[in-house]
């Protein structure tokens, strides 16, 4: 695997893997990516930005998802504070 980028978080580093080398996702029910998905527009929604459409069927599309949500949490966490109580995380 060729790591492209390393991000040092509070939780710990994220290894970012080019697009042809991540390790594939195991397979997650369709109705666990609608879940994620969901939760996903309500921070971008709460951030006033537009919604994005998942390609459910795409490859490792959950663990790009499990990025964005990480990713927009803590976007949320710095801007408001507090994520809403009704957004529970993955």
């Amino acid at each position: 695997l060729e790591v492209t980028e390393i991000d040092q978080t509070k939780f710990g580093k994220i290894a970012i893997f080019k697009e042809g080398n991540r390790p594939s996702t195991p397979y997650v029910p369709e109705e666990q990516i609608k879940t994620l998905s969901s939760q996903i527009n309500q921070l971008l929604q709460y951030l006033n930005k537009p919604p994005i459409e998942y390609a459910y069927k795409t490859p490792d599309i959950i663990a790009a998802m499990r990025q964005d949500f990480y990713n927009l949490s803590c976007q949320v966490e710095h801007e408001k504070e507090n994520l809403p109580a009704d957004i529970v995380k993955f």
